[in-house]
């Protein structure tokens, strides 16, 4: 009923471990059969899973959870989702989970947008420099591309760093990493209206 991706077998026996704890009276009461998948986001290379089958529910466990706006499309999607930090404890991984999973069955989702304020908001031009950065494109380069000057570059990469609440470029290719995933993702499970849950649709993003 509830899959789990991930290629860390210690994260996988973890989160399997808390499954078991979840009562079956629960499980039982889910809509949409219960197809929820919980996505180690930094830690997956395999996506066969989402191509054999719908999910109605993703619970994204991301290292950045500020990479949401990177994401293209996010509000478009077939399937709801809510997030949890992989610095997070079990205890507060599985009080999520076992929230989240209440929300989903009484209908009580607490809306709440990807949106953030206008001084933290990632722009178009700083998702476009992270992916010519990504792809190994030199400052030169870039700075032609977005007709900026070298300043100019140093100077949007410095903003988005402080965005994303990364003090190095390691981190900052990491968070792209984990946005291209999620990105996968929704290109696997197919775009609004295509999949099998529509009905399930009453929230877009449970936030425990």
């Amino acid at each position: 009923m509830i899959s789990i991706l991930s290629k860390d077998f210690y994260f996988i026996n973890g989160i399997s471990h808390l499954i078991k704890k979840i009562p079956s009276a629960l499980l039982k009461r889910m809509p949409c059969k219960g197809e929820i998948c919980i996505v180690d986001v930094s830690c997956i290379d395999n996506f066969n899973t989402l191509k054999k089958k719908k999910f109605c529910h993703f619970i994204f466990i991301l290292k950045n959870k500020n990479i949401l706006e990177m994401v293209p499309n996010l509000r478009n999607l077939t399937f709801d989702y809510s997030v949890v930090s992989r610095n997070d404890t079990h205890d507060n991984i599985y009080r999520i989970i076992i929230t989240t999973l209440l929300s989903i069955v009484k209908g009580q989702c607490l809306m709440k947008g990807i949106t953030s304020p206008n001084k933290t908001r990632i722009t178009p031009r700083e998702i476009q420099l992270i992916n010519y950065a990504s792809q190994g494109f030199s400052v030169s380069k870039i700075g032609k591309l977005l007709s900026i000057s070298h300043k100019g570059v140093y100077a949007l990469k410095r903003c988005f760093m402080v965005k994303i609440n990364s003090s190095g470029m390691a981190g900052l290719y990491f968070a792209v990493g984990e946005m291209n995933v999620i990105s996968s993702i929704i290109s696997v499970q197919g775009a609004e209206g295509g999949g099998d849950h529509a009905q399930t649709f009453y929230c877009r993003s449970i936030s425990p």
